[in-house]
C-alpha cells in the first residue's frame, strides 16, 4: 500500500503543476482597464532629457559560417 500512497502524491503532484501551468499561460499581459469615473486622474509631467533625442545611425552587421560546410 505504500506504492500506491507514493504514486498517487507523484500524479497529485503533476497534476498541480499541471494546471498551474495552464493558468499562468491562459492569463493576459495586458493591464486592467481604468474605472470609469467622472472625476479624472492628473495627467504626469512629461519629462524630456537630452537623452530622449536621436542619437547617430549605427549599422549593426553579421558574420555567420556558410551553410555548405558539410557538419
Amino acid at each position: 500500500m505504500d506504492k500506491r500512497v507514493a504514486r498517487r502524491g507523484f500524479l497529485v503532484s503533476g497534476a498541480v503543476v499541471g494546471a498551474g501551468a495552464l493558468v499562468s499561460a491562459c492569463t493576459s499581459n495586458e493591464p486592467a482597464a481604468a474605472p470609469a469615473s467622472s472625476a479624472a486622474a492628473p495627467a504626469a509631467a512629461a519629462g524630456g532629457t537630452d537623452n530622449d533625442k536621436p542619437g547617430t545611425k549605427v549599422v549593426i552587421g553579421f558574420s555567420a559560417p556558410a551553410a555548405d560546410h558539410g557538419w
